[in-house]
């Protein structure tokens, strides 16, 4: 009886490892077309059609991957597929020194978060747009919408398929802890053809990674994630548009 137990366990255990890898190739895949569509000289509403043209992929393995994951791996689908518990308290990470006080919790460090990710992007991002191009606000002004709008459709799908997707598959198979971290290499990686991109984006985007990875995991939810990835997608996608527009 032990025996089939382990056997069964183990089998489960792959199942999840084989996801898993699909799931990291399915990813860079999906990144990979991303990276070739915009490698030409696309500009101002070519370039759109061409992010529209990633974005309408992604979002179809995004939703692929939901009903995959409801299909076999129902129960901690449900644990994570939601807003979460927004007051979760902030755990310790010794490893890094990190050692929240005991009125940290989820409400506060999320609310940070979000400030000190956006303030980073607008330096990264706008600042140096601005120094060469001016503030261009009527430009800006008609770039927006269009940001806002790829930015909810780029943050569900990266949050799907990198965090969602990553934590559901590994969840049980490696310890909590491990999690954050292959999410955060993975994402990391994949912002080596993002913005910033090159060495500097592959280690902010691996600590940016962990942080929502460890979010998802210590709320029981996507909401911190979501909301931090919408808005440092919308400060950059207003950048590379209103630069693609002023070329």
């Amino acid at each position: 009886m032990q025996a089939a137990t382990l056997s069964s366990a183990w089998v489960h255990h792959r199942h999840r490892l084989v996801f898993a890898v699909f799931m990291t190739i399915s990813i860079f895949v999906w990144i990979a077309v991303g990276v070739q569509a915009n490698s030409g000289s696309a500009l101002g509403y070519q370039a759109i059609h061409h992010h529209f043209m990633m974005q309408t992929i992604g979002l179809g393995l995004a939703l692929a991957c939901i009903l995959f994951l409801y299909k076999y791996f129902s129960l901690a689908t449900n644990t994570y597929l939601r807003v979460g518990n927004l007051t979760s308290h902030v755990r310790a990470e010794p490893m890094i020194h990190l050692r929240p006080r005991r009125k940290d919790h989820w409400t506060v460090v999320g609310v940070d978060g979000t400030i000190i990710v956006a303030v980073v992007s607008i330096l990264m991002m706008h600042v140096p747009r601005i120094v060469y191009n001016g503030l261009q606000v009527e430009m800006m002004a008609k770039i927006l919408p269009i940001a806002i709008v790829f930015s909810f459709i780029n943050s569900f799908t990266e949050e799907i398929l990198m965090r969602l997707g990553l934590i559901v598959s590994l969840k049980g198979v490696v310890s909590e802890r491990k999690i954050p971290i292959y999410c955060g290499l993975i994402y990391g990686v994949t912002q080596y053809w993002s913005a910033p991109g090159g060495f500097l984006g592959v280690i902010t985007g691996a600590a940016l990674g962990w942080f929502l990875a460890k979010s998802v995991l210590e709320t029981r939810g996507l909401f911190w994630a979501w909301l931090i990835h919408f808005v440092r997608d919308v400060v950059v996608y207003s950048s590379f548009f209103s630069l693609s527009f002023a070329a």
